[in-house]
């Protein structure tokens, strides 16, 4: 058996021998449900989302035998959303899922030309290595530094090479006996040249190779930290208005906010906003974060705010909060504790509460499989159909009749959750 399924299977904590649907062991608490869903770093929009909610769906209600329906749902306040039916142990529940879109500023992140990719490349590579954040996530979770790095030694690597091929062209003019003066000249052009023809090659392949995406999104994060950019701070102002509207409005027995991979360091802020207005129905508000990348933003010198929310979510009873990644899954920070981890837990901490999707667990060996289950299909999982599911069940959580807090009330926090601080940098101030 392999280390990660060890872990897997030892933080299910005996929850696949219970096989009893919670649905049928509780009575029906939502009729009617909001999500709000918060996607990742992602240029692509929510269209993507939807077809995936809608095929996925459908699979797991195959394989779980249940039923469930996806369809078009008009525009709710200038956000895209769909609608949901399910029946599950024969209770009837809707739901509107609601995207949260900032698509539109990552594309414009990505965007920027090759030379602004350089500039970036070299701040946020000098800026993680000079601030200790590298070595704090990779005390906390070595597998990060995978793709962590990634971008920066491969640009590293493609300038070292137009560097060699400038050189080389430059050692060939004098091989065949012409002035060592031009040695220089002819280095510098080539290897620009080289260099140049060698970048802007990776860069129109980023959807093959990944090098620019990772280094955006590392990027993003570093200037959020840095309560930057503007329009980012606006839209999370705007998101947290609208979820205060649906709960003042008393239409949903269960607003969900669910944030994926980046979508967490945004989900964060907008509830901790939530918790601070007045007036609303903090009990039915719930948070789901899936594959979290917290970290990144959280253990920087200039997130002090993000760790001050953090604490505040970590101590609102009112509230659930449940965390949800799998060992497996090298693009996240895997069962560690965002609010202890970046030292803004106090001895009142009552989230989040952290669980395993266990993929060696819930998935079959076929979808396992190295060819199919690639990188990136593993930090989707979470919100893919599982073909073994046992807790962790995202349509039930986002389409069936109970709320989060009952679904994993008998759930404790995983035995082997990592809660010791990482990062020098704790100030909440």
């Amino acid at each position: 058996m392999s280390q990660d399924a060890e872990m897997d299977g030892a933080e299910m904590d005996g929850a696949l021998a219970e096989n009893v649907a919670p649905e049928a062991r509780h009575p029906q608490e939502v009729h009617r449900r909001h999500v709000f869903y918060v996607p990742g770093f992602d240029p692509m929009g929510a269209r993507r989302y939807r077809e995936l909610y809608r095929t996925h769906a459908g699979r797991q209600a195959d394989i779980s035998s249940y039923e469930i329906g996806v369809s078009a749902a008009p525009k709710q306040a200038g956000n895209y959303a769909w609608a949901v039916t399910s029946e599950i142990e024969g209770k009837r529940t809707e739901t509107t899922v609601e995207f949260l879109e900032w698509s539109d500023l990552v594309r414009q992140t990505m965007n920027r030309n090759t030379a602004h990719a350089l500039w970036t490349w070299a701040w946020t590579g000098t800026w993680f290595l000079w601030s200790g954040a590298v070595s704090a996530w990779a005390r906390l979770h070595r597998k990060i530094l995978i793709p962590g790095l990634y971008p920066y030694l491969t640009i590293l690597a493609q300038l070292l090479v137009g560097l060699l091929a400038g050189l080389g062209a430059g050692a060939l003019v004098v091989a065949f006996g012409l002035t060592t003066h031009a040695f220089w000249p002819v280095a510098l052009v080539a290897g620009g040249v080289a260099t140049t023809a060698i970048l802007l090659y990776f860069r129109k392949r980023d959807q093959k190779h990944y090098i620019y995406y990772l280094l955006f999104m590392l990027a993003y994060a570093a200037v959020r930290a840095q309560k930057r950019p503007k329009p980012m701070l606006d839209r999370e102002e705007a998101f947290a208005q609208r979820v205060a509207e649906v709960l003042r409005s008393g239409a949903a027995d269960e607003v969900l906010v669910v944030g994926h991979s980046a979508g967490g360091y945004v989900a964060v802020p907008i509830v901790a906003k939530l918790l601070r207005m007045e007036g609303l129905d903090l009990g039915k508000l719930s948070l789901l974060t899936l594959a979290h990348v917290i970290p990144l933003t959280s253990f920087l010198k200039g997130a002090s705010d993000m760790r001050a929310d953090l604490n505040l979510l970590s101590k609102t009873p009112e509230i659930t909060w449940l965390d949800v990644s799998a060992p497996g899954d090298g693009g996240c920070f895997p069962l560690s504790d965002p609010v202890a981890t970046c030292g803004a837990a106090d001895a009142d901490q009552i989230w989040p509460k952290v669980i395993s999707a266990a993929f060696t667990q819930t998935l079959s060996e076929e979808a396992q499989d190295p060819k199919v289950f690639t990188f990136f299909v593993r930090h989707f999982q979470y919100i893919y159909a599982f073909d073994k599911p046992t807790e962790y069940d995202y349509f039930r959580i986002t389409a069936g009749p109970l709320t989060l807090r009952t679904r994993f009330a008998e759930r404790t926090t995983s035995p082997s959750v990592v809660r010791r601080v990482c990062t020098p940098y704790t100030n909440r101030t």
